[in-house]
C-alpha cells in the first residue's frame, strides 16, 4: 500500500512538473510516458495477456496425428469475424499508444552532428523508450486471437518504425513472418526469416526465435525432417512450461513421421499472392478496425504510409 502511495505521489509530481503533453520531447516527458506505459498501461496488459494466452493453451486439444507447433496454428486462417479473447489486451495496448506516443524530435544538440549514436537517436520516430512494448504486445494479441492479416500490419509498422533499432526490429520482423506462415504465405515467411538473418540477429535471443519461427515454417509445409533441428534449438531455449513439454511431444512426433514432403511443393499448402491478390490485400488493410482513425487519431495516416511502395510496385511482396 506505501510503495503504491509512493508511486501514486511521483506520477502526480512528475505531471506537474513536467506536464502530460506527449507532443514535447524532453528528458522529462520521456520518462513520464514511459513510466506510464511500463506501469500503468503495459503491465495490466502483459498480465491480461499471459492469462489468455494460459487459457489458450489449457483448453487446445491436439492428437498425434497433427503436426502443431502453437495452439494458434489450429485455428482457421480466415474469420468470419475479428477479435477473440485476447481483445483486452489489444484495448490497452492502443490507449497506451494513442496516450504516450512521443513523435516530436528533440532539440538539438550543437556539435554531435557526426556522432553515429546522436544520427541514429534523431533519426527515429518515436521516443517513448517503453512504447514499443506496447505496439508488439497488440500485434501479438492480434496473432494469438487468430488475426494474422492485422497482425502482419502491426508487425510491419513497428518494422519500419523501429528500423533503427536492431533488437525491436528483428523481433517484429520474426513475427511478422510468423504472421504470414499462418496466413499460408509461406515464400512471403521464408524472404522476410532470410531478411533478418542476412540483417544479424542481435543476439541468442533472437537466434533462438529465429529458430523458433523457422521450425514453425517447416512444419507447416510439411518438411518434417528439416525441422527438427530447429525445432531441437526452440526447445532449449523455451522457458514456458506448457510449450516446452509440447515441443518435446512434437519433436517426438516428426522424429517418427512417416510423411516428409522435403523434396516437393504441397500446392494446397503454398500460396504465392498474385499481383491482385497484393493490392487486394492494401485495400483491405485500410479498412482494419483495430487502426482505425478514432482509435489512433493522426497516427493513421502514418500507419498507412508504411505500406505506399506497396501500392507504387505491385512486384514487391506484400510488406517485405
Amino acid at each position: 500500500m506505501v510503495k503504491q502511495k509512493i508511486i501514486g505521489l511521483l506520477v502526480v509530481l512528475c505531471a506537474v512538473l513536467w506536464g502530460c503533453s506527449s507532443s514535447k520531447n524532453t528528458a522529462g516527458t520521456r520518462w513520464y510516458h514511459g513510466f506510464n506505459v511500463r506501469y500503468n498501461v503495459f503491465f495490466n496488459g502483459q498480465s491480461a495477456f499471459n492469462e489468455a494466452l494460459k487459457n489458450q493453451q489449457k483448453t487446445f486439444q491436439g492428437n498425434d496425428s497433427a503436426m502443431i507447433m502453437f495452439p494458434v496454428d489450429a485455428l482457421p486462417r480466415e474469420k468470419p469475424t475479428k477479435g477473440g479473447p485476447f481483445d483486452k489486451v489489444i484495448e490497452k495496448s492502443a490507449k497506451a499508444i494513442q496516450q504516450h506516443s512521443i513523435s516530436a524530435k528533440p532539440k538539438r544538440e550543437e556539435g554531435r552532428r557526426n556522432d553515429p549514436l546522436y544520427k541514429e537517436w534523431m533519426a527515429r520516430t518515436e521516443y517513448n523508450p517503453v512504447l514499443h512494448r506496447a505496439w508488439m504486445l497488440m500485434a501479438k494479441a492480434q496473432f494469438h486471437n487468430g488475426d494474422f492479416l492485422e497482425a502482419a500490419g502491426t508487425f510491419a509498422y513497428v518494422v519500419r518504425i523501429y528500423r533503427t533499432q536492431p533488437e525491436i526490429y528483428t523481433d517484429a520482423l520474426i513475427w511478422q513472418a510468423m504472421s504470414y506462415t499462418n496466413m499460408g504465405w509461406f515464400v512471403e515467411a521464408e524472404e522476410l526469416l532470410a531478411k533478418a538473418k542476412r540483417g544479424g540477429l542481435p543476439n541468442k535471443q533472437m537466434e533462438d526465435w529465429h529458430a523458433t519461427a523457422y521450425a514453425d515454417l517447416l512444419i507447416q509445409q510439411k518438411k518434417y525432417k528439416e525441422a527438427i533441428p530447429y525445432l531441437n534449438t526452440a526447445l532449449k531455449a523455451e522457458k514456458n512450461g506448457w510449450q516446452k513439454k509440447h515441443d518435446r511431444q512434437l519433436l517426438a512426433q516428426l522424429q517418427n513421421a512417416k510423411v516428409d514432403n522435403t523434396s516437393k511443393t504441397d500446392t494446397d499448402t503454398l500460396y504465392i499472392p498474385s499481383d491482385d491478390n497484393k493490392l487486394a490485400t492494401y485495400q483491405r488493410l485500410k479498412m482494419l478496425p483495430v487502426i482505425e482513425d478514432s482509435l489512433y487519431g493522426d497516427a493513421f495516416e502514418a500507419y498507412l504510409q508504411g505500406y505506399s511502395q506497396l501500392k507504387r510496385d505491385a512486384s514487391l511482396y506484400f510488406f517485405c
